[in-house]
């Protein structure tokens, strides 16, 4: 190991082509890349570029391509003379700018590198005796939570590296970490990627996942341009969050959740939303009186389908979470058009509500008395009864929408459900008011105002009503697709099977397009030897005939 003498000696030593020619250095230059000691892992070299570059980033990724070494610096700052400067550890780095004489090509121009070499240790840099790679462990290692999620959001923001001038300057340079990465990759089932700026799902950081138990990811509030920059992760991905990239402006809500279940087929959350039966799709008729921006038409068909999913939870259990979607001083109103009989089967919204058609109680009603306001309105929504919404029927119109105010009302059909198993089928006009607040993160839109009608459904809707399936997400199945779907579906089927194209197109029509019942018969009528030799491209039998179950297809 080199002597305290020598490291003293070369301690503040600058280096240009004449000093490198000695040979004391050389030997200690070489020796140091040998040995694990004190000058390589805790002295720090102050590397000078005569160059500032308008984009810090670009810059600093194309050195570190240049010269073949991922570089994290340290205390990146403009000196006087519009010096780019910083300081590293890395002598494979030092090592490799003199091998290329001090030279750096960037957009045309060829800069000077100046080095003083050992210029500080780690105490005076950090403030105690640590190194770089010590500090970004700390960091993985501390955002690792106790529910398996491993959070990186705004990681390169984190309070750590800001403290001690570590200029972490995009998130896949974790990837250069690799036991501790593989290390989190096992135990990870939850990982939040968001606020990392990424164009693109990070491949070289979610490959350390892939074999582990990752079940969710979140790459909301990046800047994803497009779905063809989130490769198919995992097969076994439940949750995902991409809301806030700019690939949510782009595309419609219905067209946005079939791409996304197309290469996530297992997901059970979306964004937030839970995938039960209404699959966060809604077939609705749309009618904007004043036309909405496509971010908002996005923003209207995502907010429907959280508000209704919600309401129409199991036992109402969720219900409470609407009180995310409402402003603190919300009002809350509910009308009826009931007669006699029907205001006795329907006592609780006639205890909340004032019935427009009984002018006895229009007359005696005090003004104002049936609107709810605050923590209220929630104690009134959790205390209706347990109901199903049929999104088929909705209608929803946009009827004012501009920077302060959007003014939404659905129109529809509901069932209430009923604990003696006679459902009411009921027909409802929900208005709803929002104020709309520009936020750093976006536009945030919450209730201001909703009113509530209830009237029992006309014969005719009750007739048409509840009629039509409504979406599973979770099935694997195209609901009217076109005829792309069904040629990607087709050509998906006969890679599994080995059929030929018209056969595999017979099967998937008798099953409505449904892929995943469409094997599991396959599998059973090869298992009883019922798949004719010409159905097939080649005699597959043997091979596919060893599938026990459809969850071996999965």
């Amino acid at each position: 190991m080199n002597s305290p003498k020598k490291l003293d000696k070369y301690k503040g030593f600058p280096l240009y082509i004449e000093a490198i020619t000695t040979k004391d250095f050389k030997k200690y230059l070489e020796t140091c890349l040998t040995l694990e000691d004190e000058a390589r892992d805790h002295s720090f070299h102050k590397i000078l570029v005569n160059h500032w570059p308008e984009n810090l980033n670009s810059f600093i990724s194309a050195f570190s391509d240049y010269f073949g070494f991922a570089l994290i610096p340290v205390n990146v700052v403009k000196e006087d003379n519009d010096k780019l400067s910083f300081y590293s550890s890395n002598l494979n780095l030092i090592s490799k700018i003199i091998e290329l004489n001090f030279l750096f090509p960037y957009q045309k121009c060829m800069s000077n590198i100046e080095i003083l070499f050992n210029c500080k240790s780690s105490i005076e840099l950090f403030g105690k005796y640590t190194t770089v790679d010590e500090i970004v462990t700390k960091v993985v290692s501390n955002r690792f939570k106790g529910s398996c999620e491993l959070d990186l959001s705004a990681f390169c923001e984190d309070k750590e590296f800001l403290e001690n001038k570590i200029y972490f300057y995009k998130l896949s340079l974790l990837s250069h970490f690799k036991i501790l990465m593989l290390r989190m990759g096992r135990d990870t089932k939850s990982l939040n990627l968001s606020c990392n700026n990424l164009s693109n799902a990070p491949m070289e950081i979610l490959n350390f996942f892939m074999k582990g138990n990752l079940t969710s990811i979140n790459l909301s509030h990046n800047r994803i341009p497009s779905l063809n920059q989130v490769p198919r992760v995992s097969s076994k991905i439940e949750k995902l969050w991409m809301e806030e990239n700019p690939l949510c402006e782009t595309l419609d809500a219905s067209t946005y959740i079939k791409d996304i279940l197309f290469k996530f087929p297992r997901l059970l959350e979306l964004d937030g939303v839970k995938l039960n039966h209404h699959r966060t799709y809604l077939p609705s008729i749309r009618n904007f009186v004043v036309p909405a921006a496509l971010h908002s038409n996005h923003a209207i068909d995502e907010f429907l389908a959280i508000f209704f999913s919600y309401y129409d939870d199991p036992f109402r259990h969720n219900r409470k979470y609407l009180a995310n979607l409402y402003d603190v001083e919300a009002k809350f109103s509910i009308s009826t058009c009931f007669t006699s009989r029907e205001q006795r089967d329907l006592p609780h919204y006639m205890n909340h509500s004032r019935n427009i058609m009984d002018v006895s109680m229009q007359a005696c009603s005090v003004p104002g008395a049936r609107i709810y306001n605050g923590e209220a309105v929630l104690a009134i929504l959790t205390s209706l009864p347990e109901t199903i919404h049929d999104p088929t029927t909705f209608s929803i119109d946009v009827l004012l929408y501009n920077e302060k105010t959007l003014v939404l009302v659905v129109d529809g059909v509901f069932k209430e459900k009923s604990i003696t198993g006679q459902d009411k089928i009921l027909q409802f006009r929900r208005t709803f008011v929002f104020m709309c607040k520009k936020e750093k993160e976006g536009t945030k839109y919450l209730i201001a105002n909703d009113m509530l009608t209830v009237t029992t459904a006309a014969n005719e809707h009750k007739l048409n009503s509840f009629k039509n399936p409504i979406r599973n997400g979770n099935t694997l199945m195209l609901i009217n697709p076109t005829a792309d779907d069904v040629d990607n579906l087709v050509n998906i089927f006969c890679r599994l099977t080995k059929l030929k194209a018209w056969a595999a197109k017979e099967r998937l029509r008798a099953c409505n397009w449904d892929i995943r019942k469409s094997l599991s018969i396959f599998i059973d009528d090869l298992k009883k030897n019922d798949v004719p030799n010409f159905f097939l491209e080649f005699d597959e039998r043997n091979a596919l005939g060893a599938t026990a179950s459809i969850e071996e297809i999965d």
